[in-house]
């Protein structure tokens, strides 16, 4: 089997991408657990055995692609340089400006999130809205919306450039 060597540019997109499905596998996780835990799903569809099948198989299945996504970026991470592969600075412009949009949109959820939190439970405001919710799944929340921020600028420019 030949091995393959890429350019700089090159492993550093591969890892990139790879980054940004395994920030969405990652979000979509955090979000499916606190969902499922939230609203006992598995307790109010006990009669229906086919729809907690699907929900089984799509949790076990975005766990596998998660892993699956984790060892692919430490793979593509192997051609780049120590510089940018543990500390995310990248020498390529492109993906530079790419990481760092997907930076600030996370940034912008995550700070959104939890000023809408401040603003909704605050009882000295006139919107004050009573939260039932515990402050572990509030945080894995936020963090899949992070998440799932950081990767969606990611992900679409490069299904943009591949069209």
């Amino acid at each position: 089997m030949a091995n393959l060597r890429y350019t700089q540019a090159e492993a550093e997109e591969n890892f990139l991408r790879s980054s940004g499905l395994g920030a969405l596998t990652v979000g979509l996780y955090l979000i499916f657990d606190v969902v499922t835990d939230r609203y006992n799903i598995f307790k109010e569809f006990q009669s229906n055995i086919p729809l907690i099948g699907v929900i089984v198989v799509f949790g076990i299945t975005l766990f596998g692609f998660m892993i699956f996504t984790l060892l692919s970026s430490i793979h593509s991470g192997i051609e780049m340089r120590k510089r940018s592969f543990l500390r995310f600075q990248f020498e390529d412009e492109y993906v530079a400006s790419l990481e760092n949009k997907a930076k600030v949109s996370s940034y912008s959820i995550g700070v959104f999130c939890l000023f809408s939190a401040i603003f909704l439970t605050d009882k000295d405001r006139y919107f004050a809205v009573l939260v039932t919710i515990s402050i572990s799944d509030f945080s894995r929340i936020v963090l899949g919306c992070m998440s799932c921020a950081y990767a969606l600028p990611i992900l679409s420019s490069y299904w943009k450039r591949d069209e």
